[in-house]
């Protein structure tokens, strides 16, 4: 399955309208859409210290596969 941030966000407002269990799933998507930006903020970094390319060219699917893990 393709996992998407735009349809993550969604799903989050829809949660939110819900209780209990519904609150919880929505704290932690939002919680590993900040990680995965927070990873993805370091992977920049590293590239541009390194002046290599995009950190999507560099780690290729290594992102895809930390998506995934996060999702």
């Amino acid at each position: 399955m393709n996992l998407y941030p735009e349809m993550n966000e969604k799903i989050v407002g829809i949660l939110k309208t819900g209780e209990g269990h519904c609150l919880y799933a929505a704290a932690r998507i939002e919680q590993l859409e900040e990680q995965l930006a927070t990873i993805r903020k370091a992977a920049e970094s590293v590239c541009k210290a390194w002046n290599t390319e995009a950190p999507d060219v560099i780690l290729g699917d290594r992102i895809n596969e930390m998506q995934d893990l996060l999702s």
